[in-house]
């Protein structure tokens, strides 16, 4: 996609839901534009509702757009609202709950979402057999 701009709109791009209802839009990514550095997704999380617990093998990065939502993890909760913008670093296992109102962010996966890089559900992946897909660790800032 070298010298190239692409302009999409998520209400132009195909979206689905998923079996905790939120409502996934996938912008640019492996499945819309074969995309496989990033991806970006649209999603609307109803109210009252608690996401998938997910374990990712890429860094995400969520961008509040509107409503407030927890982000869940183990060991912490974090409440976020409107511009809050939050990195989820490889490895973390999480969750998003809702409460009185819906949330709408965007999610940045680097590299791009793929499913097999992605378990979900309450199971725990054992940390000896946890891999960083190829290219990711040149986008970790380096320690001085």
């Amino acid at each position: 996609m070298t010298g190239v701009i692409v302009r999409r709109n998520p209400s132009q791009c195909t979206s689905f839901e998923a079996q905790d209802g939120h409502r996934i839009t996938e912008v640019l990514g492996l499945a819309t534009t074969n995309t496989s550095r990033y991806s970006v997704a649209y999603i609307v999380a109803p109210e009252h509702t608690r996401g998938e617990a997910r374990q990712n093998q890429f860094d995400e990065i969520v961008i509040v757009e509107d409503g407030h939502a927890t982000i869940v993890q183990d060991h912490a909760r974090q409440t976020v609202g409107p511009r809050d913008v939050v990195l989820l670093p490889a490895g973390t296992r999480y969750w998003i709950e809702t409460e009185d109102e819906q949330l709408r962010f965007w999610a940045v996966c680097v590299p791009a979402f793929r499913p097999e890089w992605s378990q979900v559900g309450e199971t725990r992946r054992d940390w000896r057999s946890y891999q960083t897909p190829r290219g990711a660790d040149r986008l970790r800032p380096r320690s001085v």
